[in-house]
């Protein structure tokens, strides 16, 4: 931020980068609730850069800090999250060296020191000693809590704005934690508590606050109203100014002079969907003096909304901006769902043909306010959602599945709210239907019990152990219970309960018995699963070797099967070996999620093998390729692949299969164009998926011994989810009586906990040449008829500073008109947008040269290059902070390349590479050796002797375990 440059130092932005980087290792947690709050704490550390020296502002942003660490306090977590400790000596020392700065630039603002966080304990508590009861007692009640007040809107407290010397680019800083927790009215609840989280859940506070269910499948369209609004520690829950704010720009008089920055801020937290209202006043008002348009002070509200755990990028929701005299402007910016909110506040400046070199800005003051005028309770239900005491769930044309101590299917045009009855959770039903259904092993994982409130006076709840399925549903004056599985019982006001048993339906308030029939046919579905067999949770998986059967017509050993048609055709012709007909219409991609997968559940790190054959007579289009399902992640939708409020969000492409697309009949080369990539042969290929932490990989081999890296990618998942294979079907060119077919085989699925799998030693693209590792040599080469690339990466990411050193040798190249030889070192971030290389290159165009660049956030042209003298030598990169620099050796003194002075922090992989395709128009064999001199990066293991012809867990190596239906 502008304003506060001059009051930073480099001791303050080492402590931030300190504080972040341990908070983000305590991200890294599987304790979803550790995670959420090391993600606050670390996003409030970073508005540090925010922070000018105001006293005010300071003790406000000290505060919200506060309030997170109390909240870890009372968490409780066991001793090995000793992470936490460091955390907070470490902020306690950029606490310090903030104050210190704001002393040593204001020396006559008197203000009082802020105390140091306090310790955060790393020893379990004892555990709370069991109460006493008596033989006579029959169950011991919890005592009555206090009920919540009404969460009634906060009155904005006046901001006073203490005196501070003028100056460029001033502003005040927002007032952090507006809405926090310690804000809120007597009797509001606490933060929510995360599902398996017992110490949490039993020190978040009241009943009221227990998660009682949990949104899991379905409900498109749907509404949850929350009884309170409830949010993250430090998030916005009440209408109030959020944020005011005053500074100075000043005109760019010569070269000298700063460039006028936009400031930006926030994020701001809102728990809710609401609106604002936005105020900005630039004084006085710019002049009329360029021709094409001049502008006061101008500011743009923006949003992103929570989806899952993590955040859509921002999109603007309200720009105010005017013309000369347009200089007091307001506006109202709303939002649909809970999220984070930006501000930036951009200079005042004019255009013109010829605006001169030091552009067109002008001298204004500004002052500028957001205040939330409302926050609506109402929300878009997102599958993981929790749902507590209070809330209500309104479902329109899909059903919704939830998560008591059973499955509980919302039907749509439905309305339901919960509440408790001592260890029971109540599901009263306001409107439509509900469908309970509790299997065998429900009823122990979860001890609460669950009861349906008809409206009329009867509850109904499950009267035997085991499974239990029925369907409540409620018309204007009557109710009517289907029992499908097991016995029920139906509590009256007056009179005994009535029991009914399977078979029966019950007509309510009368209590009459039918004989009833359930047809499973008749059941709702989500997105063509029916509502009993869509997958809510996901088992834990312990490590091992497991393989599909298939046995009268069903899959087995854990495997599901899932189609939504159910127009695909499976047969198994030999043991282990599964021909799957998917005819035409079965599309997976948005809103389209009908293409049939096999699925089973993981948990921990995994390797995926099998062999597949896929024919089809249309190259329009027929794909197989990995997929996994994560319910509550919504990894297809930061994908890209699905659309946010649609169930199929819940499930992610990985790629890394045969895509039969475009007219081609093509694999998958990685960093390769699709079209110049591979050609798919005639016979089966070898495919395997591994998941190492985040890092996923996929590769495939025609032989089993040269394997090819096709997609690497790095994904924050669950630890716990399901992986498989889709397969699609869309006629794109009218073939639609072709279908597509599938010969799948071999498949194994080897898990083991994380980090206990090995990992590749090096990771190739050899499908154009031959890729060869031998100790620290690598070398590579590239066919005469099939121009390309062919490179190896060292299998480990490094994710800070490293340099390598790489001595390369080739035989002189004998150029003719249209060739292309080039080989290189390189610094691959995978994303698609951060990339570094230093390389040898010889072209019609270019001669033979050596040349460097950098793609940063997707852009290139941070180009340098000199002539090269012969076809061996060396190269260096290396990378400090974000700053990536590239060097050549000559004359035996190191030379630095590069000129762009910049880079990317972002996790890389670092290899050696060949190509013969760039830029050229006739094939050309290539080779090239290189020998790796040096490679340090913290945490990396030396490059092993380990050949790239052999990955861990190809469909040869893994050991695979029999796991048949007993």
């Amino acid at each position: 931020m502008p304003g506060a440059k001059k009051y930073r130092n480099g001791a303050i932005t080492a402590r931030e980068k300190q504080c972040v980087a341990l908070a983000s290792q305590i991200e890294k947690s599987q304790n979803a609730a550790e995670k959420k709050f090391a993600g606050n704490i670390r996003a409030l550390v970073q508005t540090a850069r925010e922070i000018l020296p105001l006293p005010g502002s300071f003790a406000d942003w000290h505060r919200a800090i506060e309030r997170s660490f109390a909240t870890v306090r009372k968490a409780k977590w066991p001793a090995k999250h000793a992470a936490w400790q460091p955390l907070v000596e470490e902020v306690n020392r950029l606490f310090v060296e903030v104050e210190a700065s704001m002393r040593k630039e204001l020396p006559d603002v008197d203000f009082e020191p802020v105390p140091p966080i306090a310790p955060i304990s790393v020893t379990p508590p004892p555990p709370p000693p069991k109460p006493e009861v008596t033989p006579k007692a029959k169950s011991v009640t919890n005592p009555k809590t206090k009920p919540a007040a009404k969460d009634k809107p906060r009155k904005a407290e006046k901001h006073e704005e203490p005196a501070r010397p003028a100056g460029k680019e001033d502003v005040q800083t927002p007032e952090e934690g507006a809405g926090a927790p310690e804000d809120k009215p007597e009797g509001a609840p606490a933060a929510e508590p995360e599902d398996g989280d017992s110490s949490a859940a039993a020190s978040a506070g009241r009943e009221s606050d227990r998660v009682l269910a949990r949104l899991m499948a379905g409900a498109f369209d749907a509404v949850i109203t929350a009884s309170l609004i409830r949010g993250l520690p430090g998030a916005i829950t009440q209408a109030g100014k959020v944020w005011q704010g005053n500074g100075r720009y000043a005109e760019r008089k010569k070269e000298s002079d700063p460039i006028p920055q936009p400031i930006d801020l926030g994020p701001y937290e809102v728990a809710a969907a609401g609106s604002a209202v936005v105020a900005l006043k630039g004084t006085p008002p710019v002049p009329f003096r360029w021709t094409e348009g001049n502008a006061n002070t101008s500011l743009t509200v923006s949003f992103a909304a929570a989806v899952g755990s993590t955040y859509t990028s921002a999109t603007r929701l309200l720009s105010l901006s005017g013309q000369t005299t347009s200089n007091d402007l307001s506006g109202k910016a709303s939002w649909d769902r809970p999220g984070r909110l930006y501000i930036r506040v951009s200079p005042p400046q004019g255009s013109a043909p010829l605006g001169g070199v030091l552009g067109c800005y002008f001298t204004q003051t500004w002052q500028a306010s957001l205040t939330i005028e409302a926050l609506n309770a109402a929300k878009p239900a997102q599958i993981g959602a929790a749902l507590l005491k209070g809330d209500a769930l309104q479902t329109e044309i899909d059903p919704a599945i939830v998560v008591l101590s059973s499955r509980l299917i919302i039907e749509p045009l439905s309305l339901v709210t919960f509440t408790t009855r001592g260890n029971t959770t109540v599901v009263h039903l306001k409107k439509g239907g509900v469908h309970y259904v509790r299997a065998e092993a429900d009823g122990a994982k979860r001890p609460r019990g669950t009861a349906i409130d008809d409206g009329f006076g009867h509850t109904v709840e499950a009267a035997n152990e085991g499974p239990v399925e029925f369907i409540v549903r409620r018309k204007e004056e009557s109710a009517t219970v289907y029992v499908i599985a097991g016995t029920v019982s139906i509590g009256r006001s007056r009179g005994k309960p009535l029991a009914v048993a399977a078979g029966k339906q019950c007509d309510l308030p009368g209590g009459d018995l039918k004989p009833y029939k359930h047809d499973p046919d008749d059941d709702y579905t989500i997105d063509g699963i029916p509502v009993t067999a869509v997958q809510i949770e996901v088992p834990t998986v312990a490590p091992g070797s497991y393989t599909p059967t298939y046995r009268q017509g069903r899959f087995g050993d854990g495997w599901i099967w899932e189609d939504p048609r159910r127009d695909a055709q499976v047969a198994s012709p030999a043991a282990g070996v599964f021909k799957i007909t998917v005819p035409d219409g079965n599309e997976f991609w948005y809103w389209e999620s009908k293409a049939p997968r096999l699925l089973h559940p993981v948990t921990g790190d995994f390797d995926l093998a099998g062999e597949l054959l896929l024919s089809c007579k249309s190259n329009a289009s027929a794909i197989t390729e990995f997929l996994i399902y994560a319910p509550g992640a919504y990894l297809g939708f930061h994908a890209g692949q699905m659309a946010r409020d649609s169930f199929a969000a819940q499930y992610c492409i990985l790629g890394g299969g045969w895509l039969r697309m475009d007219g081609l009949n093509k694999l998958i080369g990685y960093g390769t164009r699709f079209a110049a990539g591979p050609d798919a042969p005639r016979k089966a290929v070898k495919l395997l998926l591994t998941r190492r932490g985040d890092l996923w990989r996929t590769y495939w081999s025609t032989d089993g011994e040269h394997w090819n890296l096709s997609t690497r990618q790095v994904l924050a998942a669950p630890d716990s989810l399901w992986v498989g294979w889709l397969f699609k079907r869309h006629a794109f060119d009218g073939s639609n009586s072709e279908p597509a077919v599938n010969t799948l085989s071999a498949v194994t699925l080897h898990t083991g906990r994380p980090g206990s799998l090995p990992g590749p030693a090096w990771d190739c693209v050899q499908w154009c040449g031959a890729a060869e590792v031998r100790g620290q040599a690598v070398t590579l080469s590239v066919d005469r008829d099939k121009p390309g690339e062919v490179s190896a990466s060292v299998g480990q990411r490094v994710d800070g500073d490293f340099e390598i050193v790489v001595r390369f040798a080739a035989p002189p190249w004998r150029h003719q008109p249209g060739e292309n030889r080039s080989l290189f070192i390189f610094a691959d971030a995978g994303n698609d947008t951060d990339y570094a290389y230093i390389r040898l290159r010889q072209a019609d165009e270019t001669g033979l040269r050596i040349d460097t660049d950098l793609r940063k956030n997707g852009g290139w042209g941070r180009y340098r290059w000199v002539e090269a003298k012969g076809y061996e030598g060396e190269f260096r990169m290396l990378r400090r902070g974000a700053t990536l620099t590239t060097y050549y050796r000559s004359g035996g003194a190191w030379l630095r390349l590069d000129e762009f002075d910049a880079g990317f922090a972002s996790p890389v992989f670092l290899g050696a590479a060949i190509d013969s395709a760039e830029g050229a128009s006739k094939p050309t064999a290539l080779q090239a050796k290189f020998t790796i001199l040096k490679l340090e990066a913290q945490g990396l293991a030396q490059p092993s002797a380990s050949t790239p012809r052999r990955l861990p867990a190809t469909p040869r190596q893994t050991r695979v375990e029999s796991h048949a239906d007993h």
